[in-house]
This record gives C-alpha cells, sequence and structure tokens, in this order.
C-alpha cells in the first residue's frame, strides 16, 4: 500500500496502477470547490426537500418576474338612450318588462334605413343611479336592439317634461327628476348598475 489515505488497498493506484485514469479530470464540486464529488452530494451543503419559493430561484440572487394576474374583462354599462327622434320607447330585454308584454309584431324603422322587429308591447321600468325608478309605458320590446331608446315623445304624451341644456338635461314628472348624463354626443339614463348588467344577458 502507498501509506496514503483517503482511499482503500483495493482502489490504490499505486498496487494497481491500470485503475488510474487517463486523461479525465476529476469530478469538482461547485459548492465546496473541492475535488472527488459533485454539488449534489458535496457533504458541506445542506440538502432541502422543501419546495422552492414561487417567485425566487435558489441557484441566482435575482428574482424571477413576478405573473400578472389575469385581468377580467368587464361589461361596459349601456345606459338607454333619450332619443327625440324615436316615437316609442325601445327595450332588448324582457326582464324590464313590469308584467308580461303581450305578442306584437311591429317592423320599425331605423334612421340609416334599416328594420328591426318587435315582437311584444307593454310596461316597463328603468332604475336610475339615484334608485329612483322611470316607468315606461307602451314599450315595444325589440330583441335585436343594440341598446335601448327612451322615447322623448312617448314621454310627453304620458306627462313627463324633458328639458335639454348646453351642460345639463333632466326628465322631470311633479316632484320627481331624474339627472341625465353626456355620453359622447348623447344624453343618457345613467341606470343603476344592477339595471344596465341586464344589457349584457
Amino acid at each position: 500500500h502507498c501509506g496514503k489515505p483517503g482511499h482503500s488497498t483495493v482502489e490504490c493506484w499505486t498496487m494497481h496502477p491500470e485503475k488510474k485514469p487517463t486523461g479525465r479530470r476529476k469530478a469538482k464540486c461547485f459548492g465546496c470547490n473541492k475535488v472527488g464529488h459533485l454539488k449534489k452530494n458535496c457533504p458541506e451543503i445542506v440538502h432541502s426537500n422543501t419546495p422552492l419559493n414561487n417567485n425566487t430561484d435558489p441557484f441566482s440572487a435575482y428574482p424571477l418576474p413576478m405573473r400578472r394576474k389575469p385581468q377580467h374583462q368587464t361589461c361596459r354599462r349601456q345606459n338607454p338612450i333619450v332619443d327625440s327622434g324615436c316615437t316609442l320607447h325601445l327595450i332588448n330585454n324582457r326582464r324590464r318588462f313590469t308584467s308580461t308584454p303581450n305578442a306584437n309584431s311591429t317592423q320599425i324603422e331605423q334612421a340609416d334605413g334599416t328594420t328591426l322587429k318587435a315582437t311584444h308591447k307593454g310596461n316597463a321600468t328603468l332604475t336610475h343611479r339615484t334608485g329612483e325608478t322611470l316607468a315606461l309605458e307602451d314599450t315595444l320590446l325589440v330583441p335585436s336592439l343594440s341598446r335601448n331608446l327612451i322615447s322623448v315623445q312617448s314621454l310627453n304624451e304620458k306627462g313627463y317634461n324633458v328639458n335639454f341644456a348646453p351642460n345639463c338635461a333632466a326628465i322631470t314628472k311633479g316632484g320627481q327628476r331624474w339627472e341625465l348624463i353626456r355620453e359622447g354626443g348623447a344624453w343618457v339614463f345613467p341606470e343603476a348598475q344592477g339595471g344596465a348588467a341586464l344589457m349584457a344577458q
């Protein structure tokens, strides 16, 4: 035996030169920088089975980029337009009606010359963002309508006043008042959030 520590007589290169590697580098640990073993077997490193933190890389001093939470799309509120050119109230959702509307097949001509089909007629209600409800009598149900329309003419016939000014507008009757808001180039009836959500159903 060669007398050197760290190996047995069976593994001694002096006694067994054929076992000595030729042209090969010894394995080097990148943990302790010593030769003879790999980092995964290093006796000087404490290995843990604890799951890695989701936001950091244990082999780097730099944190991994945080994942963005998915952005949930929200339905755009579609407030009814108060239309001075519409002769009847037009609603696209049957749930707005206070009672079962009567079947009424009517063709409605739009300003661009196209037509829409009304299927029923009845009384509907809209809820203002203040909580006040507005009753719409003789309203047509038009399922294919993209946006509800409140007829100024129909309101006037039922005793309502609709006043438009450059910077404000409102529907009034008796002591009640429903303020309108401007959206683009139109005055609209600002519904309560629950009512406007019906547009998405």
